[in-house]
């Protein structure tokens, strides 16, 4: 603690130095034409850009961050869960009234080279998520791409897509269409699917490209660098040059915010408490950056761990739970509160009843109420203080939390102290990614942290999460009425049985729903708006109140 403590006050006193030496050589007021920026979202350790191709890549932050910049998909989902039809592909999409065909047509759209996107494109992208199949991470989502029966190319500009079933149109565009990103088919029908999983770090596999950006260098572990594709059929970014370093610590990041070398940047939730005393004249934005929820996943099928099946004790693990507190004391503010798989920030996809929770959020916190719900579940505090059962089983489990990200390892710590006032005993195992899909793998696990962002499946549907044969419901919850209602959100085109979903989720807590965090980024004041949006991957800070420190 006291070296913690030292180091502290030894970083603080730099800070200040490297500010005042920032602040020396003065500002242009004219905008940034050329930015140099990172990719860490401010609360994980620093991420490594790794793939310049899209459906191959490992759908990390970084990577999936630049083949949006470098290639255009058929719709662009904005940060408010919006097509952006200015920069999107298609010029149209319709739906046939049974709504198992649909018509995309494509605007002219230039590759760099000056070729036209094609309805070929289109189609050989389709193809190509149907040969890479279940080694796509986001296989599934959006009934994707199985959930294609087949296509038709109409003419150049016109695709017809025939489905397996019908369809809610909102959910297919933003979980299924929003996937489809073209591919420069005439160059890429050299390369197999080996080929291109092989050599997806290439420079030379992306010399043809149609997004905002073209790559100029890349050094792989270190910096790429893109320029501004002045042949983008969409509006021109304002950028002439975007460089992003990939510093390999958080030290690293701030004395690059510090000494000028990086314009724009999150700042690490570990120094948001004093980030007012280092960041000097630089503007903040605060941004719910990723659209995604954080919650404790339950393992179901865990024989060490049974108790989970009892809903009295989820909802009393749930009601001792201060999100307030953990809003303030991990997240200094920056978070949003979270109580169903549904994000409470855009709103525009919450039901009345979390809208109502979320404007009283305190009344999701009841000690006594869970104190009450574990001795109706037969779980009484022994003379330990853990609760025990009629069969002298305690109630106990181990809490898997990923070494990347302090926020979570300080919030799994607040929150073991919070159940053991109610009688429950935690153990906080704190381990690598591997180490965890490991134990997850070979089902030797009770507790998760999970934190997932909707990319590309920005419909919050909860297919593929919490379906009983979703790919990813790796705690095997399985409830008939939880599969009937999913699907009817895929099916019908109504918020209806969303509502039902989000509502359901939170009654019966199938999981743990904690906050989600939020992101400060600072940057320079003559980087506008405009320019910080374009390039930082989900940034928009719109829903909230920029700032200048002084």
């Amino acid at each position: 603690m006291i070296i913690s403590i030292f180091r502290l006050i030894t970083c603080a006193s730099i800070f200040i130095v490297l500010n005042l030496i920032n602040n020396a050589y003065g500002e242009s007021n004219t905008h940034l034409k050329s930015l140099t920026t990172i990719f860490n979202n401010g609360s994980l350790a620093p991420e490594t850009l790794t793939s310049l191709l899209p459906f191959v890549n490992s759908d990390s932050g970084p990577d999936v961050q630049i083949v949006s910049l470098i290639f255009s998909p058929l719709i662009y989902i904005n940060a408010n869960e919006e097509i952006d039809w200015s920069k999107s592909i298609a010029r149209s999409i319709k739906f046939s009234p049974n709504r198992k065909i649909v018509i995309i047509k494509l605007k002219k759209w230039k590759w760099t080279d000056g070729h036209f996107v094609n309805a070929e494109d289109v189609t050989k992208a389709i193809d190509m998520l149907k040969k890479i199949g279940k080694k796509n991470d986001n296989y599934g989502m959006g009934g994707m791409p199985e959930i294609i029966n087949s296509y038709q190319i109409v003419n150049n500009s016109t695709i017809k897509l025939i489905l397996k079933r019908k369809v809610d149109p909102l959910w297919f565009e933003l979980n299924g269409i929003s996937q489809i990103i073209p591919i420069p088919w005439f160059k890429f029908k050299h390369y197999s699917i080996h080929y291109l999983e092989r050599n997806q770090d290439s420079i030379q596999l992306v010399s043809v490209t149609d997004g905002q950006f073209m790559v100029s260098k890349y050094h792989y572990g270190r910096y790429i660098k893109l320029l501004k594709n002045y042949n983008y059929s969409g509006p021109l970014p304002g950028l002439n040059d975007l460089t992003y370093l990939m510093p390999t610590s958080v030290n690293d990041e701030v004395f690059g915010l510090l000494s000028g070398k990086i314009q724009a940047g999150y700042i690490p939730h570990s120094l948001l408490f004093h980030y007012h005393d280092f960041i000097g004249d630089m503007k903040t934005c605060r941004t719910n950056g990723w659209y995604g929820f954080t919650d404790i996943e339950l393992n179901y099928s865990s024989k060490k761990s049974p108790f989970f099946k009892n809903k009295n004790v989820r909802r009393a693990l749930q009601l001792a739970i201060n999100e307030r507190m953990l809003i303030k004391v991990v997240f200094h503010g920056v978070a949003n509160y979270g109580f169903s798989p549904v994000p409470t920030t855009p709103q525009k996809f919450l039901s009345p009843k979390m809208k109502s929770l979320l404007l009283h959020p305190m009344s999701m916190y009841n000690p006594p109420l869970a104190d009450q719900l574990l001795d109706s579940a037969g779980w009484k505090v022994s003379r330990s203080g853990i609760r025990i059962n009629k069969d002298g089983k305690h109630l106990c489990f181990t809490l898997l939390v990923s070494n990347v990200s302090h926020s979570d390892i300080l919030m799994s710590q607040l929150i073991q102290q919070e159940w053991r006032r109610i009688g429950v005993r935690v153990k906080i195992r704190i381990l690598s990614g591997n180490a965890i899909d490991s134990l997850m793998t070979s089902n030797k696990w009770e507790a998760q942290f999970f934190t997932w962002t909707y990319y590309p499946d920005y419909f919050p549907s909860g297919d593929g999460l919490f379906n009983t044969d979703g790919g990813l419901n790796k705690g095997h919850f399985k409830s008939e009425y939880l599969d009937h209602i999913i699907k009817k959100n895929e099916n019908y085109g109504s918020l209806k049985y969303l509502f039902k979903y989000q509502n359901f989720m939170q009654e019966k807590n199938v999981e743990i729903f904690l906050p989600y965090r939020n992101q400060l980024v600072a940057y320079k004041k003559n980087l506008s708006m405009e320019n910080l949006i374009d390039s930082m991957f989900m940034v928009d800070c719109n829903n909230y109140v920029s700032s200048t420190n002084k």
